[in-house]
């Protein structure tokens, strides 16, 4: 594990001691989440008006307004709340440091996610490969909302091995972790239908303590929502303002959900800047380890499919999904869980690589944790 995590994250310090563009690590959305944890600590509310600089129309688009005619936050307040400790301790780069440490957890558990399908070396590689070259560098000097809704994603899915069976602590944990995802970003209900797959069994014992812990979240922001908007499933993207000097308007991002299929599907693939093939191809040749996945450990196999092809499907239909300083932030769970195919790949590739060795060709030297004439990998932990 210690080298899946610390030879992206050498990539990541280096990164962030360069500066990375020389633009400010607080960029997009990230000074309003800054705002937010800074209003809850110092005025214990969520009236941003004194946290914002003037003038007002430089926020157009990024606040909201609630029912009392204040601005409060657009974007979800779990992240400003689980990273407040870091930001009262050491100011705004304390934001800086939640994100470092919010990778370095990313690839930890993807780590633990890749192993169970392929020995550990393979998935050392895998994950290192992923987290150095797709598009998570470009995310490294930031305060990224989506790298913490991936983390909580794949904590939830480390929770979930099938065969610890009736555990109702890691299915109450994981459970809040998925209602938090749910709550900060209502789209990843796509993460929801293939979930039961990775419960333990019996499901009539496992399952309600997994909606238990969702239920916790999902309560708070519904409450939350009718404090400040006037109703349990009106959210502040309901009621995004917008500012101009002639006056306010409001805008929800429902509407914003116009864009035709084909076009989102080419554009989130192709797109010179944006595109998966351009910025994260890594990811894309991930794929060709599916069947492998699918294989070795169906459960998390069809798990990964039907969660990544839902989150581009969704997305295609979004036409802002490029807001983005690099890359399609909003496919980074994709990105991250493309590291479990992979892992499948180059265990694959190792394993057929030793076989030809031992056949008379040039062979690979061993490697710790593969040994010579093992068998294939038994079933996983999901299969």
């Amino acid at each position: 594990m210690l080298a899946a995590v610390g030879l992206p994250m050498l990539l990541y310090l280096s990164i962030v001691a360069s500066g990375y563009d020389g633009g400010p690590y607080l960029r997009g959305d990230c000074p309003y989440y800054l705002a937010t944890a800074q209003s809850l600590w110092s005025d214990h509310d969520l009236d941003l008006s004194n946290q914002l600089p003037p003038p007002l129309s430089l926020h157009s688009g990024d606040v909201a307004l609630d029912v009392h005619s204040r601005l409060v936050p657009k974007h979800p307040i779990w992240m400003p709340l689980v990273s407040m400790p870091l930001v009262v301790l050491l100011g705004a780069p304390g934001a800086l440091v939640f994100n470092l440490m919010s990778l370095g957890l990313l690839l930890a558990l993807l780590f633990e996610l890749a192993r169970r399908s392929a020995e550990p070396w393979p998935a050392m590689i895998a994950v290192s490969l992923t987290g150095a070259l797709s598009f998570l560098p470009h995310y490294a000097y930031n305060y990224s909302p989506d790298v913490f809704l991936t983390v909580l994603l794949t904590a939830a899915l480390v929770l979930l091995p099938h065969d610890r069976g009736q555990s109702s602590g890691r299915h109450l944990a994981a459970g809040l972790l998925i209602g938090m995802l749910l709550t900060a970003r209502p789209s990843f209900v796509v993460a929801l239908p293939a979930l039961p797959l990775l419960a333990g069994r019996p499901l009539r014992r496992t399952l309600p303590w997994a909606a238990l812990g969702t239920a916790g979240p999902v309560l708070v922001w519904m409450a939350l929502n009718t404090h400040l908007f006037g109703g349990p499933l009106v959210t502040s993207y309901d009621r995004i303002a917008e500012l101009t000097f002639q006056g306010m308007t409001l805008h929800s991002h429902r509407a914003d959900f116009t864009l035709p299929l084909i076009d989102g599907l080419k554009g989130q693939l192709l797109d010179p800047d944006k595109g998966l093939l351009p910025t994260s191809a890594i990811s894309l040749i991930s794929l060709l380890g599916l069947p492998l996945l699918l294989r070795r450990s169906w459960r998390m196999g069809v798990y990964v499919t039907a969660t990544s092809l839902g989150l581009l499907l969704l997305f295609s239909k979004y036409r802002l999904w490029p807001a983005s300083h690099h890359g399609n932030r909003f496919l980074m769970p994709l990105v991250a869980l493309a590291a479990l195919p992979l892992a499948c790949l180059v265990d694959d590739v190792v394993r057929r690589l030793r076989r030809s060795g031992r056949s008379g060709g040039p062979g690979v030297p061993d490697m710790p944790g593969i040994e010579a004439g093992a068998a294939e990998p038994a079933q996983s932990q999901h299969g």
